[in-house]
């Protein structure tokens, strides 16, 4: 090899690494627990016409950042949502296209899954995602490096309020205040039926955090 392509070959092997480098030191900035002092609010499975408006309302009306990981459809379904989701301030993140339990699939149905969804949100909101919520927060060491080798931080569910259970709106409140701590995620959910409880519950659970002295953050914004 002449000393002009080998010096080319170094000069385009630099510029990888400073472009992977860089890609690296993005993610390392990406907020994936919540600030100290402060809960993130996160909700999973939507979004919803009926169910995610009132939950936006709600957090702005309080002046809250929350995120949001949505299933491909859905965001495709309902793009004002995403959009109002992102011009409010908040983040979006995957939670696949199906909701499915990415550990049982191979390479071709986590593309579809992960991938899919990951390219559907980037085009509604105009920037990449950076964060993947596995449905049922089930992953493995598979899907971590499927993830990772896309560009996509695993978020794991954080403090489940059990709203997907049908508990009642006090229930549902107590159990999330209760537990609230400094840095802590707390799973709700803004999609599929039956949420009316958890739109119920989220004034309760605002104001009960504030009393503890703990703000709101957000996790997962696109770097």
């Amino acid at each position: 090899m002449s000393s002009l392509k080998v010096s080319r070959f170094l000069m385009f092997a630099l510029m990888g690494f400073y472009c992977l480098s860089s890609f690296a030191s993005d993610l390392s900035h990406v907020q994936t627990v919540a600030q100290p002092g402060t809960v993130a609010l996160t909700f999973d499975d939507g979004p919803s016409p009926i169910y995610t408006p009132q939950i936006l309302d709600i957090l702005k009306e309080n002046n809250i950042k929350a995120t949001f990981f949505v299933v491909g459809p859905l965001a495709k379904q309902f793009p004002k949502l995403i959009n109002r989701m992102v011009a409010e301030g908040h983040a979006v993140g995957l939670h696949a296209m199906t909701h499915p339990k990415l550990i049982r699939l191979n390479t071709a149905q986590l593309n579809y899954e992960i991938v899919g969804s990951r390219d559907l949100v980037q085009r509604l909101i105009g920037k990449s995602p950076v964060c993947l919520r596995p449905p049922y927060g089930m992953m493995n060491k598979n899907v971590e490096e499927y993830a990772a080798a896309h560009q996509l931080l695993i978020i794991p569910n954080g403090f489940n309020s059990c709203d997907q259970q049908k508990l009642s709106v006090a229930k549902i409140a107590q159990r999330v205040v209760d537990d609230a701590d400094s840095g802590e995620v707390i799973l709700l959910h803004d999609g599929y039926l039956h949420r009316q409880n958890t739109v119920k519950a989220l004034p309760l659970i605002i104001e009960g955090i504030r009393k503890k002295g703990l703000g709101f953050s957000a996790i997962c914004y696109p770097q």
